[in-house]
């Protein structure tokens, strides 16, 4: 499988976790396998993958990476390349090329 959309794959696996139990357990159990196999693909060794599971009496918030620390990028298996950046946070928070609308960044209008 060519790159994928982050948002996209969380969705088909949220969307397979709600309809099928056992997948829902492995996933709970296992999500960097669960999620390769459900996908297709292989995730760099270097990344973890937690799922957590909203109660009646507890939620979870993703917070995004703290400024100065590495994020991935809109596609999974990928790290962002946020050449000309100070970091991948900056990169996330301030590029109008990338962060939450699916391209690669580029070097933004600012850095020209």
């Amino acid at each position: 499988m060519d790159s994928l959309d982050r948002a996209s794959a969380e969705a088909q696996i949220i969307k397979k976790a709600m309809k099928d139990s056992t997948f829902r357990a492995s996933l709970i159990a296992d999500p960097k396998s669960a999620i390769e196999q459900t996908l297709g693909i292989t995730l760099p060794a270097n990344v973890s993958v937690n799922v957590y599971e909203d109660t009646a009496t507890s939620f979870n918030m993703v917070l995004p990476a703290a400024s100065g620390s590495e994020q991935m990028g809109s596609d999974i298996g990928s790290a962002a390349d946020c050449s000309g950046w100070s970091s991948a946070a900056e990169c996330a928070a301030e590029c109008t090329q990338c962060g939450n609308n699916d391209t690669t960044c580029q070097p933004g209008p600012t850095e020209e």
